[in-house]
């Protein structure tokens, strides 16, 4: 028990020695591996043929006309912008967005549009603003109105039956 005890005691007195000499080992290790690296296996790759040519960038979103300042707004500036197609479309219905489209009528050559939000019956000309929508677009030949809704920011295609 004796030798033990003073086994124990010297492993004490030098543990910093200790210490120092197995750190002092591994980073000469480190030391000898950087120059003296070991041999690489040679991959052999088969580079026949010809690389597929690089997809080409996807298109640029629409710019907005001089003076129209929506796309600060309704798009993030940090977006991809892909061709590729998304599911569904918008999704938005008129339903949906709480809004529907009960008439078309041309007043003093401007369309307009009578449309139904909650209780509210009003006639609105493109461009026009109220409550969370914008009337952005009336085409009186596919009697439709193409309305922006701000809880969603998303367009919505309202049509008449």
């Amino acid at each position: 028990m004796d030798k033990l005890q003073k086994i124990f005691k010297g492993i004490w007195r030098f543990k910093e020695r200790i210490v120092l000499v197995a750190l002092l080992a591994y980073f000469g290790f480190r030391v000898y591996e950087l120059f003296v690296p070991k041999e690489l296996e040679a991959a052999v790759t088969d580079l026949s043929g010809k690389p597929d040519p690089p997809a080409p960038p996807p298109n640029r979103p629409p710019l907005d006309a001089p003076g129209q300042y929506a796309g600060l707004y309704r798009s993030n500036a940090f977006t991809y912008f892909s061709d590729a197609p998304t599911e569904g479309g918008t999704g938005l219905t008129g339903k949906e967005a709480g809004i529907e489209l009960l008439d078309l009528k041309e007043v003093q050559g401007k369309w307009r549009a009578q449309l139904k939000t909650g209780v509210a019956k009003k006639w609105y000309d493109e461009g026009e603003e109220f409550e969370e929508f914008k009337v952005e677009s009336i085409n009186p030949d596919e009697k439709s109105v193409v309305v922006y809704a701000e809880r969603f920011a998303k367009t919505v295609t309202l049509r008449l039956p």
